[in-house]
């Protein structure tokens, strides 16, 4: 049914109706059917030259005169047509985040596009649902945690990317940055930054130079550039404001001191946090986490430590991988078969009677470690160092020894 609600004028001297009260019942209780009664309109004493003058009509008295019950009988209906379009309508966003949502991912992040729209403008404000508008980091707010210049699992035209961490307390806005490199006995590139979302206090970015998540690899970025490539062995990022000022730079060198790992991101040790001197080689390590289409990254979460233990499979792995023919394979050079290296936990080695080839939580009594490490000659022993094609590099060391260190005594 339809309410009509009436407004009328009375003149001065018309005398108010008192609105009659009633106490609460159960809707299908019997109510009164009128609101005003006759008796009431009398005691009133409202003439009929007032009800003229206030020019309300024998036919919008009727219309007026609602009862309770179909007053509330109206608004019941009213309510379940509410509830039921509020039932059809989608959840902006999930109550509980998927589990295999990073931690530091934002719910809002999932109801943003994956790339930038292609009327964009690159001086165009970002804001987020959830976070608002951001503004321009200042010095001190960014600093670069990953590079990623030699993907595999796309072309590199599509798959690099590089990652920041916000370090203020801020929404930081990334549209207009300006992106140089250093290429040496080369110009150096430039490129402008078009933002597509804002970075969150505390979070990680990821700019790259494709922003379409199925052409790029699986990464999902927060801005986008054109105009400048990532060299695989030597090459710069700088990252300055508009108008000139540095925020931040790493530059690596071809393996020297910064891991050089094909499909594998260099990044920041995160046992280091990301306060530490970015600029330092030593501080760094490629990746061993898979993400998007088979490349091995941690794009917009936080990094690995890259000293971290290896598991057993790991080391069983590493050492299937890079001692073949000597050691596996059924090859028992100096006594050593790894091809279960479990079974040389414990046992003596056959060169250095003082010592096993691994022992269990101590690396410095493991001949294996002593041989990785090329310090076989200060403990009596012989050879050249393991593997025979070359050491391991700093970080792999580490991490066996680590897992030596971790066996049970």
């Amino acid at each position: 049914m339809a309410l009509i609600a009436i407004s009328a004028c009375a003149p001065d001297d018309a005398v108010p109706i008192d609105r009659p009260t009633w106490d609460a019942q159960p809707i299908d209780s019997a109510i009164p059917d009128a609101l005003v009664s006759d008796a009431q309109v009398s005691d009133a004493q409202v003439s009929d030259a007032q009800v003229s003058d206030a020019q309300v009509s024998d036919a919008q008295v009727s219309d007026a005169q609602v009862s309770d019950a179909q007053f509330e009988d109206a608004l019941l209906d009213a309510t379940r047509v509410l509830d039921m379009r509020l039932a059809d309508m989608p959840d902006m966003a999930p109550d509980v985040a998927p589990p295999d949502m990073a931690p530091d991912m934002l719910i809002a992040d999932m109801m943003l596009p994956d790339f930038a729209p292609p009327d964009m403008a690159p001086d165009m404000p970002v804001v987020d649902m959830m976070l608002g508008p951001g503004r321009l980091p200042e010095p001190g707010d960014l600093v670069i945690t990953e590079v990623l210049a030699e993907p595999e699992a796309v072309r590199e035209s599509l798959g690099e990317w590089f990652e920041v961490h916000n370090q203020s307390d801020a929404v930081l806005d990334l549209t207009g940055l300006v992106l140089t490199n250093a290429r040496i006995g080369q110009l150096a590139e430039r490129a402008v930054v078009v933002g597509l979302r804002p970075v969150a206090p505390g979070a990680f970015g990821v700019i790259g130079r494709e922003a379409d998540i199925a052409l790029n690899g699986g990464v999902r970025l927060h801005a986008f550039f054109d105009g400048m490539t990532l060299n695989n062995s030597s090459d710069a990022i700088v990252i300055s404001t508009p108008d000139g000022v540095e925020l931040d730079r790493v530059a690596w060198d071809n393996g020297q001191t910064f891991p050089d790992v094909p499909g594998a991101s260099m990044q920041l040790d995160l046992d280091e946090g990301y306060a530490v001197d970015n600029a330092d080689g030593a501080l760094w390590c490629a990746s061993r986490t898979p993400f998007g289409t088979g490349d091995l990254g941690t794009p917009g979460t936080a990094n690995i430590a890259c000293r971290g233990a290896f598991t057993a499979a790991e080391f069983q792995s590493l050492v299937i991988t890079r001692c073949p023919g000597c050691h596996t394979a059924g090859g028992r050079l100096g006594g050593l078969n790894l091809d279960d290296h479990t079974l040389s936990i414990g046992r003596p080695a056959l060169q250095i009677a003082a010592l096993t080839l691994i022992e269990p939580g101590d690396r410095a009594r493991s001949y294996l470690y002593i041989k990785l490490t090329d310090r076989q000659a200060s403990v009596g022993g012989d050879g050249t160092v393991m593997p025979q094609e070359g050491a391991l590099d700093p970080d792999t060391i580490e991490r066996v020894g680590r897992y030596i260190d971790g066996l049970p005594r």
